[in-house]
């Protein structure tokens, strides 16, 4: 039941495009990209709280000879997004991009446990089957973003040939019809770590600076 609310939970949230809601797929649109979750509770005056976008950054099996690499990635492409001036209406930390990225995640990589299949849904993206799919009832609050560096061989198998980097919901929060994708995660191929302009827009679909500031 879990899994046929969230295919449909997906596919409405597609058709209905890019949209500030409590909804996020759990998967990303290379052509147009889905946002994060909100990050903050409601009334909270910005999605992230005092103590910024919280990362981290963990190489898989033997990329973690590439998680050096993405970590200095991941923190001048923080360090760049924070300098938009809209960057205030996502967080009011004054904590610098070093100090919000960290190396080794708590969470293992969703889609590579045993019991969770990823589906492509075509030109609309991916999204999670299975049991190992969390289903939880609130967001975690210690991590924002997980960014997990395959070797390309894993991420070629995991999501396609096509695929260098994928931007996913880890988690849903389902109540009766309806599902939440929570706790974002950025899958990373060892191939682009040092994409610095890459890494930079997923940075921004992921904390919401994408929309609807005209990113």
């Amino acid at each position: 039941m879990i899994k046929k609310v969230l295919v449909l939970s997906a596919t409405i949230l597609m058709t209905a495009g890019l949209a500030f809601s409590v909804a996020w797929l759990l998967g990303v649109d290379f052509g147009d990209g889905d946002e994060a979750d909100s990050g903050a509770d409601a009334g909270e005056a910005t999605r992230f709280g005092e103590d910024g976008v919280t990362i981290c950054v963990e190489g898989i099996g033997v990329a973690v000879a590439d998680e050096i690499a993405a970590e200095g990635t991941v923190v001048i492409a923080l360090t760049e997004v924070t300098a938009d001036p809209n960057w205030s209406k996502i967080t009011e930390t004054t904590l610098s991009a070093d100090d919000q990225v960290r190396r080794g995640c708590d969470s293992k990589p969703v889609a590579l446990q045993p019991d969770v299949e990823v589906v492509g849904l075509g030109g609309k993206g991916l999204h999670f089957e299975g049991d190992g799919v969390p289903i939880v009832s609130e967001r975690d609050p210690t991590t924002d973003i997980r960014v997990y560096v395959l070797t390309p061989a894993v991420m070629a198998r995991t999501f396609g040939e096509e695929n260098q980097a994928v931007l996913t919901s880890e988690a849903w929060i389902v109540s009766g019809d309806q599902a939440w994708g929570v706790n974002m995660a950025l899958y990373l191929s060892s191939d682009v770590v040092d994409d610095l302009a890459l890494i930079s827009e997923r940075l921004r679909r992921a904390t919401g600076l994408w929309y609807p500031y005209g990113r």
